[in-house]
C-alpha cells in the first residue's frame, strides 16, 4: 500500500490481534481494535497493546464500539457468526468503504444482499492463541482465503499470506460443513459428527450448490468409517484441542449448526435436522 489505511478490526481475540499486529508493524496502517465492553481483553489491549510470546509488541487504538462516522478503508469482522449478528445494524450504519466478514457462515448471500458492494468475505488460515496473560502466539504459514482482490493486496502487503478465492461465497457455504465436523472427540462422537457433516453436505447439494473446493467432493465420497477415523485422529492433536476446545469454539459450532438446521427446516429435510441436532446433544 502506498499510504497508510484506516482499518478497524471488530474482535480483539486470536485472529483480530494477529491481523492487527501485522497491519501495524509491517503495513504501517492506522488500526483500531474493537473489543467487548468491560472485557478482560479490552483492558489488556488498552494497558499493553498487542504483545506476543516472543516479545514483539505494538500499540493500537482501542474502542469498545465501532465508530460508524469514521470512513474506514476497511472494517474486518473477526468475531464468531453468532457474535456478529447483533452488530449488523451498527455495521449497516458504518461509513466504511469495505466490510470484510471473516467467520464461518452458511448463508453469505444474506450479508451480501444486506451490505451490497461493500461486503467482502474471507476466512483466516492463521494459527493463533492468546494465553491468560493476553500474550499472542501466531503462525502465518498458510494463505488466508479472500474473495476481494483489494483485501488480498492489503493483507499481502502487510506480510499476511492471502490468496484470491473467486468463489468465496460458495467456498464459505461448503466450508461450514467442516466447521460442524470439528466437535468430534470419542469414536462414537466422531461418528455422530461425521453423520451430521454428510447431512450438511447433502443439504447443500440438494439446494443446487456445488461442493467447493474439490477436496470437499472427495470427503463426501469417503465411507463414514474413514471420515470418522480422520475426525477422531484430528481431535487427538494438541493444537486442535487447544484451538477448538474452548467455550467460544463450541458455541460457534452450535450456532453454525443452528443456521444449517434453519435452512433444513425451510426445505423440510427432517433427516438433516435430526443428524445435526444429534451433534448438539453430545
Amino acid at each position: 500500500m502506498s499510504s497508510p489505511l484506516r482499518i478497524a478490526i471488530v474482535g480483539g481475540g486470536n485472529i483480530g490481534s494477529s491481523l492487527a499486529l501485522k497491519f501495524v508493524t509491517v503495513g504501517k496502517h492506522d488500526v483500531t481494535v474493537v473489543a467487548r465492553p468491560s472485557s478482560k481483553r479490552l483492558a489488556q489491549l488498552r494497558n499493553h497493546g498487542i504483545v506476543t510470546t516472543q516479545g514483539e509488541s505494538c500499540k493500537v487504538a482501542v474502542a469498545d464500539t465501532l465508530d460508524v462516522t469514521v470512513r474506514y478503508d476497511l472494517v474486518i469482522i473477526t468475531t464468531t457468526g453468532i457474535q456478529a449478528e447483533p452488530l449488523l445494524p451498527l455495521l449497516k450504519q458504518s461509513a466504511a468503504k469495505i466490510i470484510l466478514f471473516m467467520f464461518n457462515i452458511y448463508d453469505p448471500e444474506r450479508l451480501r444482499d444486506m451490505f451490497g458492494e461493500r461486503a467482502a468475505f474471507g476466512f483466516p488460515f492463521i494459527q493463533a492463541m492468546l494465553n491468560d496473560d493476553g500474550l499472542l502466539q501466531a503462525s502465518y504459514s498458510m494463505k488466508s482465503s479472500l474473495g476481494d482482490q483489494r483485501c488480498v493486496d492489503i493483507f499481502t502487503s502487510s506480510a499476511i499470506p492471502a490468496a484470491l478465492e473467486p468463489k468465496m461465497l460458495l467456498w464459505s457455504r461448503s466450508h461450514t460443513s467442516l466447521a460442524i465436523a470439528m466437535l468430534g472427540a470419542t469414536w462414537h462422537e466422531s461418528r455422530t459428527v461425521a453423520t451430521g457433516m454428510y447431512a450438511s453436505l447433502a443439504l447443500t447439494t440438494s439446494m443446487g450448490y456445488q461442493l467447493y473446493p474439490a477436496p470437499l467432493k472427495v470427503i463426501n465420497w469417503l465411507p463414514t468409517p474413514i471420515v470418522t477415523g480422520l475426525l477422531w485422529l484430528f481431535s487427538r492433536m494438541k493444537e486442535v484441542r487447544d484451538q477448538l476446545g474452548t467455550a467460544t469454539s463450541v458455541s460457534e459450532c452450535h450456532a453454525v449448526i443452528d443456521t444449517v438446521v434453519a435452512t433444513a427446516q425451510q426445505a423440510n429435510k427432517l433427516s438433516v435436522i435430526s443428524a445435526l441436532q444429534a451433534i448438539k446433544s453430545l
